[in-house]
């Protein structure tokens, strides 16, 4: 069964464009292997992350991304059943976007749902001429 999650958490001191195209380049991999889809938002000092996948390959990444120095508190804010996939031809898509960082911090502490953040990130899915 086809699953949707979204998790935000806050970006490492020091973690530079150079690493952050790293973990995308990795992802991108893993992502592959697992039939996973996805997209990594950046900026204002936090991650927002949407994977797509069946349970198994999600909780997997889950388990790596717990253990992963890169960034801490992670807080899942978003995790569903999904008919289809939103980023079908991203395994994983690096979005370096103020607007989406703050929408990623208003729903991890719950002042917007986090629809509001997956909605403008399946906009730039959209909008994508490199797809």
């Amino acid at each position: 069964m086809l699953r949707i999650i979204l998790y935000v958490s806050t970006m490492s001191v020091g973690m530079t464009q150079r690493d952050l195209q790293r973990v995308v380049a990795r992802s991108q991999q893993a992502n592959r292997r697992l039939d996973v889809t996805g997209v990594l938002a950046a900026g204002r000092g936090v991650f927002a992350q949407v994977l797509e996948g069946n349970a198994s390959a999600l909780a997997l990444a889950l388990e790596r991304f717990r253990l992963d120095q890169r960034h801490s508190d992670i807080r899942l804010v978003l995790d569903a059943p999904a008919k289809l996939r939103l980023f079908d031809r991203w395994s994983m898509k690096l979005i370096v976007d103020d607007s989406s960082a703050q929408l990623a911090l208003d729903a991890r502490d719950g002042k917007a749902p986090a629809q509001a953040l997956l909605e403008r990130l399946r906009v730039h899915h959209a909008e994508d001429p490199h797809c």
